[in-house]
Parts: C-alpha cells; sequence; structure tokens
C-alpha cells in the first residue's frame, strides 16, 4: 500500500510524523464529508397530517448521503422516506398521541454517493499516545469571499485545525441475503475500534431508506459488539441492497477537538 500523502495536521501534542489517524485534524488519505451549500435546507416546513411529505429535487445522478434535523424532534432520520439518484421525501409520520402538527426541518446533502463501494486508505488507524510534540501548525481553507487570516468564525472555512473533520473511511454497498431465517447484509470494519457509521437500505435497489439501530421492526441495523460486525436486517422477507457508512472516528473516542462557534 502506498504510504505517502500530500497534506496530513496532527492535533496538539501528537507528533505528525507518527500520529495515528484519528489524532489528526486532517489527512488527504481520508476524504472529508462535503456539503452542498445549494442543496441543503434549513426551516423547511413540513406539512401536518400523518404521511403527510415533501419531495426535494437534487438531480445529482446518485442518491448522496443526508443529515436531517427536526425543529420538533431533533435529529430524526426517520422522516426522510425515500433518497434517490433525483429526490429526497421527508414524510411526516409523527405519532405523538395522534397528533401530527407541522415541523421545521434543516437538511445537509453531502456530496457522497450511498450506491457505490468506496474504501479509503487505511495508513495508521491506530491511535497513539501524545508525545511531546510542538503544538501542530495551524492550517486553514476559508471559503470563497472570506479572509483565512482574520475570520474566527468556523462556519467560514472548509478545512480549519481548530476543529476535527469528519473523514470517510469506506461506503460498503452489497445485497441484503439470506442468512438462517433473516436476510442480512454483514460487514466487519477493518479498524480496530468501533467506528461512527450510518446504514441505509433499499428494497428496490432505487429508493434507499436511513435505518434506526435498536429498532423492534425491521429493516434496522445494529452492531455486533462480540463479532465486531455492523449488520443490516430487512427481516425474513425481504431482500434488496444494504449501504453502510463507516468514518474514520471512533464511537467513542477521547482527545477529540473542543469546538466553539
Amino acid at each position: 500500500m502506498n504510504e505517502g500523502f500530500g497534506i496530513k495536521v496532527a492535533q496538539p501534542g501528537f507528533d505528525v510524523n507518527s500520529a495515528g489517524d484519528p489524532n489528526l485534524y486532517f489527512s488527504s488519505n481520508w476524504p472529508i464529508l462535503k456539503i452542498d451549500p445549494k442543496l441543503t435546507g434549513t426551516n423547511v416546513p413540513l406539512p401536518s397530517g400523518h404521511n403527510s411529505s415533501i419531495t426535494i429535487t437534487h438531480n445529482l445522478g446518485y442518491p448522496p448521503f443526508i443529515m436531517l434535523w427536526s425543529a420538533n424532534n431533533g435529529f430524526w432520520p426517520t422522516y426522510i422516506t425515500s433518497i434517490n439518484s433525483q429526490t429526497i421525501t421527508f414524510t411526516n409520520n409523527s405519532q405523538n398521541s395522534g397528533s401530527n402538527p407541522s415541523d421545521l426541518l434543516t437538511y445537509y446533502i453531502f456530496r457522497l454517493p450511498i450506491n457505490q463501494n468506496f474504501h479509503a486508505q487505511n495508513i495508521q488507524a491506530n491511535p497513539v499516545i501524545p508525545g511531546s510534540a510542538p503544538p501542530a501548525a495551524g492550517f486553514k481553507v476559508a471559503k470563497p469571499g472570506k479572509d483565512a487570516s482574520k475570520s474566527k468564525d468556523l462556519r467560514d472555512f472548509t478545512i480549519n485545525s481548530t476543529a476535527k473533520s469528519l473523514m470517510v473511511h469506506q461506503v460498503f454497498v452489497g445485497p441484503v441475503t439470506p442468512s438462517g431465517n433473516i436476510n442480512t447484509l454483514v460487514y466487519t470494519p477493518d479498524l480496530p475500534y468501533n467506528p461512527v457509521y450510518f446504514a441505509y437500505y433499499a428494497v428496490d435497489n432505487i429508493n434507499y431508506i436511513p435505518l434506526a439501530a435498536a429498532s423492534q421492526v425491521t429493516p434496522k441495523v445494529s452492531y455486533g459488539s462480540i463479532a465486531n460486525t455492523i449488520i443490516i436486517n430487512s427481516g425474513a422477507v425481504t431482500t434488496g441492497t444494504g449501504s453502510i457508512i463507516i468514518l474514520l472516528d471512533p464511537y467513542q473516542a477521547t482527545n477529540q477537538a473542543v469546538v466553539t462557534l
């Protein structure tokens, strides 16, 4: 494996030449999640009424990775009912005592296909103990029209070594197939720790839905701590396609940056 790199920026107290990748603010070996500002929406009204929905057209040509927040419910991925190569549909499926008030949604669309396999280089995944290295030099890339030398607002930067960027390790896409009396997609991360991950499922191989963990109904996603596997379970009848997005970041991590906007 080629262990060369373009740019690496270590966290303070870590030697950039020996630090494990989780102890880097940035590494060009690991692509970061890129928000599409033109497609991202803030305070988008969702109609009231059970199963009422709105559809957002993105026309990216692939189903993108998305994060969704609800004014009424916080981080609420189950509002997303379909993500495909052209559109995203949000549906009001709130079961709050039979009432279905209108809601305001904020969603971030990232330029990351969830239907295409991808694997970043695994250069040095093991975290290391901080040494006596001097604090890392600052590294900033400002957005167009922003001043990198004067701005103190992290929202003005594409990359800023004050804050750790979320970096993509792998997108694992595969068929959900029979395993015993249920249909599953099983994936074993090649990282020496439990990573942050997201999962999607498409019964028709086209329209993806985000999966919640510990759900009482299928499809759902779970982490098998004994076997260190991520499992998509579509139930005993339904087959389809599963997609698991693995981030470089450990699920339970120390030495992370504290960010103040």
